[in-house]
This record gives structure tokens, sequence and C-alpha cells, in this order.
């Protein structure tokens, strides 16, 4: 395996903005998870599969704090035990970890529904392929799992490990994908078979002409494609991390086979950049990241619909999966209202109970008839 970019780094180091961003959509999304599957009858497992030393040089807490408080705080609702597996390469890092976690041994003593198992100084592939072994072996299918892979670089998270953690049960991953160590050694042959593995393809090397903007899309959408055809996503949403000169650093690609699990991390997402164009970016003033989201929900949304839809009779499900598969959108309802209100979409077939500009999810009959235009456009 290649060296990571860790090497040049202390055992602990400074939080950038866009790292505190990331832990912001990470935290966002386990207050959501935790209690959903917690339900299970099988319980389960939040694997930090790059887990660091557990805190940064400023003393912010990293990912395997934000997941323990998390499910600390979410704990009396638990139905079922939350497990933990925190898994680190570096045994400098390993052992500043098992200090940090250490602090909050007696609250996880006090906490019946939360397990962390025994922390992994290992490689996070090798880690989790023997955590696979062992399930294939007792033939039990793995999950619930959500896999937190943040690696350093391009190279350590290979699309196989991917297939086989989404190969089971109700398991999702959120990974990380380098683009700045990925376009410097896009075309030294020697980083070839890694970046390949990455893949699970050679389709990435269409990138290799392209410069700029163009090659960023290509290199995006080339992992999306290869989330859903090789590493078993149904659904995929990614969020671009920037820097302070504004350039691409790194994207986060989330995959999941659940549309609960998407709607939860695009609300999560949103919460950092509500703008719709899911980027963070060092250089931006945070005071201005909500700007937009107004515009978004309220202005872009209706006319979306109308376009999309215009001239069809659709059930109110369909609207929905659309919004939230195909748009960076969550909430469509305010929309469908103002339509209505425009004179733009008809209600047929719900019930006479219904109130103008509701939209029960209860009532089978109701459809939605897109005529065309607001009478205010």
């Amino acid at each position: 395996m290649e060296k990571s970019v860790t090497d040049i780094l202390p055992t602990t180091w400074p939080a950038d903005p866009h790292t505190l961003a990331k832990h912001k959509i990470l935290e966002g999304y386990l207050h959501a998870w935790m209690p959903i599957l917690a339900t299970l009858k099988k319980g389960a497992l939040f694997i930090d599969g790059f887990a660091g030393p557990g805190e940064y040089e400023g003393g912010q807490e990293g990912s395997p704090v934000i997941a323990l408080k998390a499910a600390l705080k979410n704990a009396p609702h638990f139905k079922n035990i939350v497990h933990f597996l925190f898994v680190e390469n570096r045994p400098d890092r390993f052992e500043h970890l098992n200090e940090v976690l250490s602090r909050y041994s007696a609250q996880i003593r006090s906490t019946p529904k939360i397990n962390v198992l025994p922390p992994r100084c290992g490689e996070c592939a090798d880690v989790l392929r023997e955590f696979l072994a062992g399930a294939k072996a007792k033939n039990k299918q793995h999950g619930p799992w959500l896999a937190f892979l943040d690696q350093f670089g391009y190279s350590q998270v290979p699309m196989s490990l991917i297939a086989e953690i989404m190969g089971g049960e109700k398991c999702e991953v959120l990974t990380y994908l380098e683009f700045r160590k990925l376009g410097q050694f896009i075309t030294d042959e020697t980083k070839w078979p890694a970046i390949t593995a990455a893949f699970g393809s050679e389709e990435w090397k269409g990138a290799i002409p392209l410069r700029g903007h163009a090659r960023e899309r290509f290199i995006a959408e080339s992992y999306v494609r290869a989330l859903r055809q090789r590493g078993g996503a149904t659904y995929v949403w990614h969020f671009a991390m920037k820097g302070e000169n504004n350039a691409l650093i790194y994207w986060l690609f989330f995959c999941t086979k659940s549309d609960r699990g998407l709607e939860e991390m695009k609300k999560a997402m949103l919460r950092v950049d509500d703008s719709g164009s899911f980027v963070f970016s060092d250089a931006a003033n945070p005071d201005q990241l909500s700007l937009m989201s107004a515009g978004l929900a309220e202005e872009w949304l209706p006319k979306h619909l109308v376009h999309h839809f215009r001239g069809q009779t659709v059930a109110l499900a369909d609207v929905r999966r659309h919004v939230l598969v195909d748009t960076p959108v969550v909430t469509f309802k305010k929309a469908l209202a103002d339509l209505e209100r425009g004179g733009a979409l008809q209600v047929m077939g719900a019930s006479p109970t219904r109130r103008r500009g509701t939209f029960p999810e209860d009532d089978p009959r109701l459809r939605l008839r897109f005529l065309g235009e607001t009478s205010n456009d």
C-alpha cells in the first residue's frame, strides 16, 4: 500500500475549517442515524476506519469523540446496542487515541446501550476485511454498519472494500476522495494501479487529458458511477471541500440504499452549505453561507417542478422521490402549495376534507396535475 500523506504530519495537527465542516456533517448525520438504527434487533456498528489521534492540536474533537458524544446524548432512546470500532494505523496516533477514549470510559461503562470494541492498530482495509470474514464464517450477514472511511489521499479505500461493506444489511459508507493528490499524480503511471483499485476500473483515465473544472467533474462523476455500479450503492451524494484559495481539496461521498438515509445526509450537508451547491470553502465568509437557501427552496424548486412534471399527473410519492434523488432540496410541500395557489398545480382525487395547500401522505388517491407556469411568473 502506498505511503499516506499522513506520514509527514505530527501525532496531532491543527484542524482546518474544512475539517470542522466535515465533522459537522458527520455529527449531524449521526444524531439522525443512531436512534433509527438502534431500533433494529441487531443494533448497529459505527466504524471509524481512519480514526486518527482522537483530537486536534487545538483541542478540537476528532471524529471518534464526535461519534461517542452523539451516542451518549442519544443513548436514552436506543432500544438496542450501538457498537463502535476505531481503527488507526499509526502507532503514535493509536496511542493518543486510546488516551483520549479513556476519558470517556466511565460514561461508556454506565451506558449499557453503548459498546466500544477494542480499538485496532492496523490498516483499515485489513481490519474491516477481517470483520467481514468473521461474519461470513458464521454464515451471518453483517450490518447495520455506518463506515466512516476518512482516508488521507485516494489509495487506502479500494472500491472492492466499499462493495463488501455495502453488501451487508442496511450498511452505509461515508468516504473521502482527495482530488488534490489525485490530480497531482494522475499522469504518474506508478500510481495508476492504486487509482484503478480506488475506482474499481480504468474509467478514471478519461480525466488524464482534461484540465481544471472539467477534470474535477469527470473524476467526481466517474466515482459516483463506480460507487453505484461496483460499490453497491443505490444512492450517492457528495460534498466538495475547498481550501483558502478556493481550490478543490477533496470530496465526501455518501453511499446508501435507503431513502431515509439519503434524506438525513442531505439535511446534514445542507446545514453546512444550504445554498444547494454542497460545497464548503475555507475562503468563504461563514456569515454568507445561507444567503441562497431561501431562494433555492422558495423560488427555484417551484419552477423546477413545473418544468420537470409539466403536463403530467403524478402521485405525491413521485414528487418526493424526484426531489430527494435528483435535486439539492429535501423539503417540497411549500413549493407545491405555492404552485397550487398560483394555478400551476391541480390536486385531483383528494379527500373532501383536504385543506387547500396541504398534501397528506396517507391519501393514496391524491394525484398532482402540473399544468404550467404559475400566475406569478
